[in-house]
């Protein structure tokens, strides 16, 4: 759906880093995720995450080659 009708917006990327999506970048991702009003959704297959929480995003264990969403 279209974000600028309020609907949400998505996209899938692969995890290229050799070292995985560690903690200095799960850091960034939720500092610039937390200047959105709405929610911030990470999933892993079939699990999400709140993408406003490191420590959540920590959980995925999002290794080099991971799809996340």
């Amino acid at each position: 759906l279209d974000a600028m009708n309020g609907g949400p917006l998505r996209r899938t990327v692969t995890v290229t880093n050799p070292m995985g999506f560690h903690f200095r970048p799960i850091a960034a991702f939720a500092q610039l995720a937390g200047r959105f009003q709405g929610n911030v959704t990470v999933w892993k297959g079939d699990r999400r995450v709140n993408g406003k929480s490191p420590l959540e995003l920590m959980t995925l264990a999002a290794e080099q080659g991971t799809e996340l969403t």
